[in-house]
């Protein structure tokens, strides 16, 4: 399955497994000028988190990390939903309503 790209950002399937850290991104943003991420994700024990992560530029390395709530991360989920039906990504909007569905229930 392919990721889109709207203006700077590219747009990523969510991820299918945890990383070392016990992390697992969900809506997940990569800009390739200056290069930098976006992440939320959710954690092993079910924690949601937020982090932007500048990779080059004036402020690299900067990493900015939050605990966020649910509605949160919903609205973030909701978006991208938003945004696969209007790019017509059609299989990519499918992951991301069974994540909206895990979070929900």
């Amino acid at each position: 399955m392919k990721n889109f790209t709207v203006g700077r950002w590219q747009h990523n399937v969510p991820d299918k497994h945890y990383s070392i850290d016990g992390r697992r991104a969900i809506v997940k943003h990569l800009c390739f000028g200056p290069l930098e991420t976006i992440i939320y994700g959710v954690t092993k024990d079910s924690t949601y988190y937020f982090e932007h992560h500048i990779i080059e530029g004036i402020q690299d390395g900067d990493i900015l990390f939050r605990y966020i709530d649910k509605e949160t991360i919903l609205k973030a989920i909701c978006n991208e939903i938003n945004l696969c039906e209007k790019y017509h990504m059609d299989e990519m909007r499918a992951l991301f309503q069974i994540e909206k569905e895990k979070i929900e229930d």
